[in-house]
């Protein structure tokens, strides 16, 4: 996924766009393959190896995160994106150990492999939608600021 987003970026597309090409992939494509397991388990049909098929490829398409979500806060904050990664991880630990439960919940109280498919599918399709609606590879500090990212840095004050 690097190499691609990487290549979009030296051919001029803005940082902004290639990120949220990138986790739409990595968000949308995942949400695909959870809506039709989902499917596919409420109607009691497919094989074991489809729905492998389908939880690889879901799986597979969440590595465009890297280049999309996971490389973001280099591009908003260089010199502080180890903080933001940490804070942004934290929601992330909370959200995982939710989404267990909650699973844990479905499954006690239906059994119903297909709910928690669809669940997921919503999870990836919101967090697809969220990211494509309010991110922006702009630094945060302006160059000059004590803050801002030293001109040679990663996001080197470039913006989207």
């Amino acid at each position: 996924a690097g190499w691609a987003a990487d290549a979009m970026i030296v051919n001029g597309m803005p940082r902004t766009t290639v990120r949220k090409i990138m986790q739409g992939i990595g968000s949308a494509g995942p949400a695909a393959c959870m809506a039709v397991l989902g499917q596919t388990a409420a109607l009691g049909q497919g094989s074991a190896e489809a729905t492998t098929g389908l939880f690889v490829l879901a799986v597979g398409l969440g590595g465009a995160s890297s280049a999309g979500y996971g490389t973001s806060l280099q591009d908003v904050s260089a010199r502080y994106s180890g903080v933001l990664y940490g804070l942004t991880s934290i929601l992330a630990a909370v959200s995982g150990a939710a989404g267990v439960y909650t699973t844990g919940v479905i499954l006690d109280e239906t059994s119903a492999w297909a709910l928690v498919f669809q669940a997921n599918a919503a999870v990836y399709a919101v967090g697809a939608l969220a990211y494509a609606l309010l991110y922006d590879a702009t630094p945060l500090y302006p160059p000059g600021s004590v803050h801002a990212d030293a001109p040679d840095s990663p996001s080197g004050g470039a913006g989207h």
